[in-house]
């Protein structure tokens, strides 16, 4: 999150390999608004199946029968959501599209500039505006001093401070960080209101990648040597690149995520995420150089 930034409370169903459940949140970099908290997640809840902004059946903004507006919703594509209905304004079937591909390679840092925080149901308690529980921000010391030749995009500096006012999970606790793209219009419709700059979870389409990438490369390192790091892709998307534990060394490593055989299609809403399993104990790394080639 950027100094001087607000954080956006938007809930979201997060599924990791783990088979974790867990409420998100966008963190917004324009300006500052008030906590948008969207409850809990889980069958019925706000975010999840059949909740306020998830996917399920009766779902208000994205996809699922029966939602507020029905077949011919206001915006994107799919049976029955506000946002979700056939023949809607914002990239649904008939719609306006959602732009020309964009060429690979494509650098995440540039193209998705959002971060959409999530973690398990303790931590993500302390995600309110002006936390300081996740700080990730481009940086020009430690690793990112003597960046590898050829580097692209924007140098990372992650910090994750654990929340001293809540009981944290000892085990199968989580929290991490999407790497999502802004929303460009406010959308009164959606429930609760979203926006201009907060995370696009989903609210508006995602980012058309031509097709063909086969891989997400990065490089990643950490100031103390074997540093439990899991990363991803795919935030409720069509497509999802498991989360891969790495063990993180002192000096720049280079690592990928596979995307061979993946139909991501037109609107990838998470262009990759980071996920740390132990919550109890603070974390610092470093990313580099992320790409989809």
């Amino acid at each position: 999150m950027r100094p001087g930034r607000a954080i956006s409370h938007r809930s979201f169903l997060y599924v990791a390999s783990l088979g974790l459940v867990a409420v998100a949140f966008g963190c917004m970099h324009t300006e500052p608004v008030p906590a948008n908290n969207d409850g809990g997640s889980g069958s019925g809840g706000s975010n999840a199946s059949g909740g306020s902004t998830g996917s399920g059946s009766g779902g208000s903004i994205t996809t699922g029968s029966g939602g507020s507006t029905g077949s011919g919703g206001s915006n994107v594509t799919g049976s029955g959501g506000t946002i979700a209905g056939s023949g809607g304004t914002v990239g649904g079937t008939g719609g306006a599209p959602v732009g020309p591909a964009l060429p690979l390679p494509l650098i995440v840092t540039t193209i998705f500039d959002n971060q959409g925080w999530f973690g398990d149901a303790a931590v993500m308690t302390d995600f309110k505006p002006g936390s300081t529980v996740i700080s990730q921000t481009e940086s020009t010391d430690g690793p990112c001093a003597t960046r590898q030749a050829g580097a692209k995009g924007k140098c990372l500096k992650v910090v994750y401070t654990p929340p001293t006012d809540v009981t944290l999970m000892a085990t199968d606790g989580y929290v991490g960080v999407f790497f999502l793209t802004t929303i460009k219009a406010n959308h009164p419709e959606a429930m609760p209101a979203v926006n201009i700059g907060q995370a696009n979870w989903g609210t508006e389409p995602g980012v058309n990648i031509a097709p063909g990438a086969t891989k997400i490369s990065f490089w990643a390192a950490a100031p103390t040597a074997g540093l439990m790091v899991s990363f991803k892709a795919g935030a409720g998307d069509n497509f999802q690149v498991p989360a891969t534990p790495e063990a993180l060394t002192t000096s720049w490593a280079s690592y990928s995520l596979p995307l061979t055989g993946q139909d991501y299609g037109t609107s990838v809403l998470g262009g990759f995420a980071w996920v740390i399993t132990d919550t109890m104990k603070p974390a610092t790394f470093y990313l580099d150089g992320i790409i989809w080639e």
